[in-house]
C-alpha cells in the first residue's frame, strides 16, 4: 500500500498485486525472506500490466534498499507468471465495486469509504473464501447503514447478484475485519485512507464489537 502510494500507482495496483501474492501463495512455499521479493516482483508485473508508464525496475529495487538485485526480480517474475500460467486478468472487488457504483449511483465519500472497507479485507485471509462480488455486496451493506442510506432493496441484490442474507453476513464479518486491523498496528491502508483526498474516511473510529475472530 505504501509502495503504491509513493509511486502513485492506480488504486487497481492494490487489489491485483495481493490477488497475484494470494494466488501464487496458494501453490508454493515461499520462505519468510523471500516475502519481500514476492511482494515487490507481483508489483513490478502488475505496473506493467496496468499502468502507462510504469515505475523503472531500479526504483523498486531503491525501495527496497537494494535488498534484492535487478536478476532477482527478474526470476521470481518469470517464476510467478508461469505458476500462474500468465493469468492475470482476474476481476478484482475493486472492479466490481466500480461497476455496482455506476449502477447504483453511490455518492464519492460513501464510494470511498467502501473502497476504505474492501483495501482492509486484503489483510485478512479469513475472507478469502468470500467472492470478490460478495465482498462488494457486505461493503455496500455496511456503507448503507453507516451513511444511512436506506435498506437494501431487491436492486442491489440483482445489481451485485447477493441476497441480501448473504451480504449481511459479509458485512459483519469485513466490520470484524476492520476492527481486527485496527487493532493491529497495521496502519498503511489507515493511513492512506485518512487523507482529505479520500474524505478522512480512515479515521472512522470502528467500535467494538462482541462477534470477533481469534
Amino acid at each position: 500500500v505504501d509502495v503504491c502510494g509513493k509511486f502513485k500507482l492506480l488504486p487497481q495496483c492494490v487489489f491485483m498485486t495481493v490477488n497475484i501474492i494470494d494466488r501464487y501463495m496458494a501453490v508454493r512455499e515461499v520462505a519468510k525472506a523471500e516475502l519481500q521479493l514476492l511482494a515487490v516482483s507481483a508489483l513490478v508485473i502488475i505496473g506493467k500490466y496496468e499502468e502507462v508508464y510504469p515505475p523503472a525496475l531500479k526504483e523498486y529495487i531503491k525501495m527496497c534498499d537494494n535488498t534484492y538485485t535487478r536478476e532477482d526480480i527478474i526470476r521470481m517474475e518469470a517464476e510467478i507468471l508461469v505458476t500462474l500460467n500468465f493469468e492475470l486478468a482476474q476481476p478484482s472487488s475493486l472492479y466490481y465495486l466500480q461497476l455496482v457504483q455506476a449502477k447504483l449511483g453511490l455518492e464519492q465519500r460513501p464510494f470511498v469509504f467502501a473502497r476504505y472497507v474492501l483495501e482492509n479485507a486484503l489483510l485478512d485471509a479469513c475472507l478469502l473464501n468470500r467472492s470478490n462480488l460478495c465482498l462488494v455486496a457486505g461493503a455496500i451493506y455496511l456503507v448503507n447503514k453507516i451513511f444511512k442510506r436506506g435498506p437494501w432493496t431487491t436492486q442491489h441484490s440483482d445489481v451485485c447478484g447477493v441476497a441480501e442474507d448473504d451480504a449481511k453476513m459479509c458485512a459483519k464479518e469485513l466490520y470484524i475485519t476492520m476492527q481486527q486491523v485496527d487493532e493491529s498496528g497495521l496502519t498503511a491502508v489507515k493511513r492512506k485512507f485518512s487523507t482529505p483526498e479520500h474524505y478522512d474516511v480512515g479515521k472512522f473510529r470502528v467500535e467494538r464489537t462482541c462477534a470477533r475472530r481469534d
